[in-house]
């Protein structure tokens, strides 16, 4: 009586190996980038709301004006300490990814985008640009900002003028 004994080896052969390492490596690949994306959009919403904050702030600003007439602060600096000492902001956000502050430019006048000065030329318009990591081509406000604005160098702004 003969017993036949068969073993079979289980595993795997050198290509199926191959074959597992290459797509795990294709699946982590798209992971990595659909992650990246989120994360800008995340950003760009945060900069948004941003804006949006210092905007409210800003009309807070110019309805407590007490300067004679209502007027908006002259530049980025007087912005940061106006809504900072009159408890309109308790602190002025910051680009999420670089940490600068975003760019404001106040006017004398809607109309002719003329600079301000906040003594003989009093600000009656502003605009606030924010950049965007992603393409979002939204204006906020009735007029556009001037071709002076800093902000025009970046690739995705974000305006919110009066």
């Amino acid at each position: 009586m003969e017993v036949s004994k068969k073993t079979s080896a289980k595993a795997f052969t050198l290509i199926e190996v191959m074959i597992a390492v290459a797509i795990i490596g294709i699946l982590t690949t798209i992971l990595l980038f659909s992650s990246s994306s989120s994360r800008a959009k995340a950003r760009d919403a945060r900069r948004i709301s941003d804006a949006t904050q210092i905007r409210i702030a800003l009309e807070g600003y110019f309805e407590q004006s007490t300067m004679g007439s209502q007027t908006y602060p002259t530049s980025i600096y007087s912005v940061t300490n106006s809504l900072l000492s009159t408890g309109l902001m308790t602190a002025i956000p910051r680009d999420p990814q670089t940490g600068n502050q975003y760019v404001y430019t106040g006017y004398g006048s809607l109309a002719s985008r003329s600079f301000c000065n906040g003594s003989t030329i009093p600000c009656k318009s502003y605009c606030l640009v924010v950049h965007l990591e992603q393409n979002n081509p939204i204006r906020v406000g009735n007029v556009a900002c001037s071709a002076s604005t800093p902000a025009d160098t970046y690739l995705y702004p974000y305006y919110i003028s009066r």
